[in-house]
């Protein structure tokens, strides 16, 4: 073989090889934004033309840039999320932390109705929860709250440690299934007049992308609240900020029974034991 015709196949290979990663790229491009393209092509027109679209509930009563879907996601019977009209990137968008950014977390608690419309019976307030993920940890690039329900064994690792009845963001020792967290206790009836974007940004506002929450209600002495809890990008330990999963069983099986401690709450307790001394 000739060296002309040798380095005319590497050009093809490379064509080839170019070619497949730009298609990859493509596509991946392609299925972040399907949950953008739900919002702006189907629920947002179906509700101005008075149809019913996909979206379970669309409020854009005061214009889509304050509007707010909220939408069943496949993954799990009771799981939906709540997004904005308006095309906002995710925890990272600066929008997020102007003066008239809507309450997207107030509106992301109310949402939680629509897990008892699908259940259809009332759920326990203490079996809710509403997460956001990291920019790193995320799959689309269309702000998304979940709501859903409580992993259980979080559920009884949290009732079990002093620090989470701080009032104050508090890290937690050991952590939670090996990730770093911070907890506060937060005694409210819903989650009006609190914007826990603007809350972590006093801390982290250059590095929001990176920041990962969650809001888990509970009961604090008699009076309702909710655990916030925050992580975010450790890549010293591949841990990308997906909150979602570390937090929320979209299987529900805390709706289902009362489960004991798994495996996980336990090893998470004696990790906080031998943190603290």
């Amino acid at each position: 073989m000739t060296s002309k015709r040798r380095n005319n196949i590497k050009l093809v290979l490379a064509l080839l090889v170019l070619t497949s990663v730009l298609v990859v790229t493509w596509q991946v491009q392609r299925n972040r934004g399907t949950l953008w393209r739900i919002v702006s092509t189907d629920c947002v027109p179906a509700a101005q033309s008075r149809m019913t679209g996909r979206c379970a509930e669309v409020s854009v009563d005061k214009g889509v840039e304050s509007g707010y879907v909220v939408f069943k996601d496949r993954n799990g019977p009771l799981q939906y999320l709540l997004m904005p009209t308006k095309q906002v990137a995710g925890i990272e968008d600066p929008f997020l932390l102007t003066s008239t950014s809507p309450p997207y977390w107030a509106e992301a608690w109310r949402a939680t109705r629509w897990m008892e419309v699908s259940n259809g019976a009332p759920i326990p307030r203490d079996a809710k929860s509403i997460t956001i993920n990291s920019a790193w940890g995320r799959g689309q690039s269309q702000l998304h709250l979940h709501v859903s329900c409580v992993r259980a064994d979080l559920r009884s690792f949290l009732r079990s440690i002093p620090v989470a009845n701080s009032e104050s963001w508090t890290s937690i020792p050991g952590g939670w299934m090996s990730h770093p967290y911070e907890v506060r206790k937060l005694v409210a009836e819903t989650l009006d007049g609190q914007d826990l974007f603007k809350d972590i940004a006093k801390d982290h506002a250059d590095n929001m992308g990176q920041q990962a929450i969650a809001a888990i209600a509970t009961e604090f002495e008699g009076h309702n609240g909710f655990w916030l809890l925050r992580t975010h990008l450790d890549l010293s330990t591949l841990w990308l900020g997906s909150i979602e999963g570390d937090v929320q069983d979209h299987s529900c099986s805390v709706v289902q029974s009362a489960k004991p401690a798994s495996v996980a709450a336990l090893s998470a307790r004696r990790s906080y034991l031998r943190a603290t001394g």
